[in-house]
């Protein structure tokens, strides 16, 4: 109808078919040649003799495998390794809702960049002054030996700041301890765990045991009271609470201490 004219193909088609997109001159040129030469309208493809790997249950499962083994390595190589094209291998990966990455160290930290955990507490063990117990500020606290000049175990139950560590002066064993987390810890030195564990509505500033007595000791909080225990009398509360000011006046209680001898306790704050 066109007599082998693409021009005028193109404006027959583009009367019959006027919503439809054009297709160019060369496009009506390529079927005609091809009419002649094969005698259909099918696009006979070769057998270039390589076999076509389609997606199977095998494929996928040594795909996932190779890619969780190790997640940074590149779809290429895997394609390589499992011997399955590279688009079958992105298409098993992204169904599976995996996803390669590279590591790649953009900062590095410098010595400078951090510090270690400084010590904030220490307490000599009146039985055995070879013994020590260093409190630090991440929580920690350290059992040293002068003999072996090094920390040969670490109680790690506070979560904050110690600001208190002191040896039971008639228990050689036991000692306690106050932090930032608002506990008061009780410990024998051969266990990893404390054995009793008292909590405060505030940060414990500093705690003391009773030279006189084996289970009295005193605590003072962040809201200026002073809290009196004995664990022969009672193991979970306290036996007397005295405030030394009110929540107006905002100070601070800073340390305490027994007296040697008589059930007296001093008290200092910040002012």
């Amino acid at each position: 109808m066109a007599n082998c004219n693409g021009r005028e193909a193109l404006r027959m088609y583009r009367q019959k078919y006027p919503s439809r997109k054009m297709p160019s001159r060369s496009f009506f040129a390529t079927i005609y040649r091809r009419l002649c030469e094969t005698g259909s309208l099918d696009v006979h493809k070769p057998d270039s003799g390589r076999q076509r790997i389609s997606r199977t249950v095998d494929a996928e499962e040594r795909v996932v495998h190779a890619h969780q083994r190790n997640p940074s390595t590149s779809l290429r190589v895997v394609s390589r390794e499992t011997h399955i094209p590279q688009t079958i291998v992105w298409r098993i990966v992204h169904d599976e809702g995996h996803y390669s990455y590279h590591l790649q160290c953009v900062q590095a930290l410098q010595p400078g960049d951090y510090s270690s955990p400084c010590a904030s507490t220490l307490s000599v063990n009146p039985h055995d002054l070879e013994l020590f117990l260093v409190g630090t500020e991440m929580g920690l606290i350290h059992r040293g030996s002068l003999n072996d000049k090094r920390c040969d175990a670490t109680y790690s139950e506070h979560k904050s700041q110690v600001y208190r560590v002191q040896w039971n002066y008639l228990h050689p064993r036991v000692f306690l301890s106050c932090a930032e987390d608002y506990t008061i810890q009780i410990w024998d030195h051969t266990e990893r765990h404390s054995m009793f564990e008292f909590f405060f509505e505030h940060e414990v500033n500093d705690v003391a045991w009773a030279p006189f007595s084996s289970t009295l000791f005193a605590a003072i909080s962040g809201n200026a009271i002073v809290s009196v225990f004995d664990l022969a009398i009672d193991k979970i509360e306290a036996i007397g609470m005295f405030t030394c000011y009110t929540a107006k006046q905002n100070v601070k209680l800073t340390k305490l201490a027994f007296h040697p001898v008589k059930p007296v306790l001093i008290v200092g704050d910040d002012r």
